[in-house]
Order: structure tokens, then C-alpha cells, then sequence
């Protein structure tokens, strides 16, 4: 029976987007799944990534359209294409990883780590924002309610103080510079519905004329930079 082999190559916009991904990884396993035998390899010193596979056409072309659906996933800076299908110089038994030397391995390891962290970086600072907005609205309905004298009690700042004591880095001056401010009218609001005698009543006044002012100000410049 003629054996069937397909020459595969995954191109990166740049090496770090298709090392150092566990892109072999997933892709081994998803050719162990099917039954294909064969071999992944990256390209040292360039944006590619090789696969040399095995088995019957149909299983092949399945496999070929499979792995070709990455190019569709989020954040997946590289395209897939059929080179050319190899002869017969290859004998696979199983679908394997090939590895580089050590130092390319640990150079590529290195940059995948830094791939999760900024992952999760990132996903800590979109909480932190989005927690910021609710807490920000909250303030709004609560100083909305002050003036209107449905409600007299404190406006809960421990959002905005969690915020301000660990900000993420590279944060917008502007929206630090509102923040302070905001929380800071806040502070004497609370302060004089506690009958702080520091604070008077037009002081009162005005700084819930500023939290009214200054909210739709920090949230606008929140979404357009974060």
C-alpha cells in the first residue's frame, strides 16, 4: 500500500508567535488523537514551524483542516499552509516531538512563560478596571441619592482606595490625577455625615457638586485607555 505524506508548514508574523506557544504540544496531541503518525519540529532561527505526518489520505486531509482552523483562534498571529506532499523517506512509528538543543528549548520555554504571565497580567488588570467602573457607578447612584436626600449614609470607597494603592502599572495620569481627586470629595462627604466639625456644610456641597462633575470625566477616560 502506498503510504501517504504531507509536508505542513505554520508561519508566524513574528518567532514569537508560533515559539515557544506549546503550539507542537497541542498539535502532537490532536495528531495523536487521529493516528497520525510523524514529527513537529520549530524552525531555529526563524517564524516557523514544521510538520512531517503520516497516514491515510482521508485522516491526513482531516488533520490538515483541523490544525488549519488555529489560524482563526484569538490572538493567533500565523498562518498554515500544505507545502508539498513528501516521498517516501520518512518511517514513522508514532507522531513526535523533535526538540532543538538545550539553549533553544530554554530560550523558547522562557518566552512562553512570558506569554502566561502577561495573560495573566493582563486578565488581573481588566478586573481591576472593571471593578474600579462598578465601584465608580456605585458612587454615582449613592451621591445621586445624598443630594436628593433619600440617603445619608457613607459612600463605601474601599474599591477606589484598592485601586489607588496598587494601581497597574503604566496607568493613565489623568485618570490617577481624577482619582485622587474623587476620592478625596468623597472623604468629606463622609466626613461631615459623621459630623466631622472640619467640614462644613457649603464644603459639603461643593464636593458633591465635583463627585457629580468628575465621575463622567474618569470613567470616559478609563475606556478610552485604561
Amino acid at each position: 500500500m502506498k503510504r501517504n505524506f504531507r509536508r505542513i508548514m505554520i508561519i508566524g508574523e513574528t518567532a514569537n508567535s508560533v515559539h515557544g506557544s506549546e503550539l507542537r504540544e497541542y498539535i502532537q496531541r490532536i495528531a495523536n488523537n487521529m493516528s497520525i503518525n510523524g514529527q513537529i519540529r520549530n524552525i531555529k532561527g526563524d517564524s516557523k514551524v514544521e510538520i512531517i505526518c503520516e497516514g491515510e489520505k482521508e485522516k491526513l486531509d482531516n488533520f490538515f483542516k483541523k490544525i488549519k482552523k488555529l489560524e482563526k483562534c484569538k490572538d493567533k498571529l500565523f498562518n498554515i499552509k500544505e507545502v508539498n506532499n513528501e516521498e517516501e523517506l520518512f518511517e514513522f512509528k508514532e507522531f513526535k516531538l523533535v526538540r532543538e538543543d538545550e539553549l533553544s528549548e530554554m530560550v523558547w520555554a522562557l518566552q512562553g512563560a512570558g506569554k502566561v504571565f502577561y495573560a495573566t497580567e493582563k486578565t488581573r488588570i481588566e478586573s481591576l478596571y472593571d471593578g474600579l467602573k462598578t465601584g465608580i457607578t456605585y458612587i454615582s447612584i449613592h451621591t445621586g441619592n445624598i443630594r436628593s436626600g433619600e440617603k445619608y449614609s457613607k459612600i463605601p470607597l474601599f474599591i477606589i482606595e484598592h485601586f489607588l494603592q496598587q494601581p497597574p502599572r503604566n496607568t493613565n495620569e489623568t485618570v490617577m490625577s481624577n482619582l485622587w481627586e474623587l476620592y478625596e470629595n468623597c472623604q468629606n462627604i463622609n466626613n461631615f455625615i459623621v459630623e466631622n466639625k472640619d467640614i462644613k456644610k457649603k464644603e459639603f456641597d461643593e464636593s458633591l457638586e465635583r463627585v457629580s462633575d468628575i465621575i463622567p470625566t474618569i470613567i470616559e477616560t478609563i475606556n478610552k485607555n485604561g
